[in-house]
């Protein structure tokens, strides 16, 4: 349970806990040519994570301390994404010194450090993949959920949560200068993988500059809601929330069924959003986890006024008919195989933990 208080930016730092996680998502303008991003690299500990697959993989390696990171690229434009998921990822001894958030990784395929990195430069955050290179300054206070940020959550105890959601962006996107807003969120908990566990969750960016973020979190038959807004100015406010799905998608590789378009209902605020997906297949596999993850469009009504904006929905713990040990699983256990090589060449330099 919670007994402190958030520090910021010195929590933007690595804690002590089964799991933790530094994302980020966005959207980016080159020209006419419109993009949205999501990065988010996963910290944990490998034996009390108990994740299929990549608990056990890490431990071959004798880790007591995992890495794992996941990045996608939608052209907006196209219709088209790009994904790289790397299962197991190493950080270089420099990391993180200084008691600052500053990290950088490897993609084991393609080896070396400096190509992946997350970092705070004094005000700015900085993040860089395969596919862009940005540097972010946020224009308002952090969003503090919960309890001076120590957020309850039905069977499983509660999560230390805090969002900055407007961050203004500039920097590159597949080589070529970009700007843009993005959301960052760090969570991290005392929490293992269960198939029981799941969520809803809505990170919502208003054109006149109200951010909300809600979400449901479900633990067998627990669920909570929770919803803030944020206000231009920087005024924070935890408000309710309800919202029903208007349209599903079933997935052709996994057969798991996910809500594509919502409506979302705050009452304190006589506020109505529909939200809808800019693309129907925003499925990713994970070894033997199946989630879905994207942008979405928003319109709606609020005290009698048109708005409109747009935002990231994350989708966890949809049941699947197929058996992933068997897609994903093979998958991953082809990929880690075919980077033990590169890996070994990594290991004698010495230059990892």
């Amino acid at each position: 349970m919670g007994s402190r208080k958030l520090r910021l930016p010195d929590d933007d730092y690595k804690h002590e806990a089964i799991v933790e996680w530094w994302y980020f998502n966005g959207f980016l303008k080159v020209g006419r040519k419109n993009y949205a991003f999501m990065n988010c690299l996963f910290k944990i500990d490998p034996v009390k994570a108990n994740i299929p697959i990549i608990s056990k993989l890490m431990g071959s390696f004798g880790l007591r301390e995992g890495y794992f990171a996941h990045s996608i690229l939608y052209d907006l434009s196209m219709a088209e994404k790009k994904t790289v998921i790397i299962p197991i990822t190493f950080i270089s001894k420099n990391s993180f010194e200084g008691k600052r958030l500053s990290v950088s990784y490897i993609r084991p395929m393609v080896g070396g450090f400096g190509v992946h990195l997350i970092e705070r430069l004094g005000e700015n955050l900085r993040i860089k993949n395969d596919f862009v290179d940005l540097l972010m300054n946020s224009r308002r206070d952090a969003i503090i959920q919960g309890k001076n940020g120590w957020v309850s959550l039905p069977g499983v105890g509660g999560t230390w949560y805090y969002s900055y959601s407007d961050l203004r962006v500039e920097g590159e996107v597949l080589g070529k200068k970009c700007e843009g807003t993005s959301w960052m969120d760090h969570q991290w908990a005392d929490v293992s993988y269960s198939p029981a566990l799941g969520w809803d969750w809505f990170s919502i960016k208003l054109d006149h500059g109200t951010d909300i973020i809600c979400y449901k979190f479900i633990f067998r038959d627990n669920a909570v809601h929770r919803a803030y807004i944020s206000e231009p100015d920087g005024e924070t406010r935890e408000i309710p929330f309800e919202y029903v799905a208007l349209e599903q998608w079933e997935s052709s590789v996994t057969g798991a069924v996910y809500d594509v378009a919502w409506l979302l209902s705050f009452p304190t605020e006589n506020l109505k959003l529909m939200v809808s997906s800019f693309m129907r297949d925003q499925e990713l596999l994970f070894g033997a986890i199946n989630y879905w993850e994207g942008p979405v469009k928003v319109v709606g009504n609020w005290n009698g006024k048109k708005i409109s904006g747009k935002g990231f929905v994350e989708l966890v713990g949809r049941k699947r008919k197929a058996n992933l040990l068997k897609i994903g699983g093979y998958e991953l256990k082809k990929t880690v195989k075919e980077s033990f090589d590169k890996l070994k060449t990594i290991l004698l330099r010495k230059n990892f933990r």
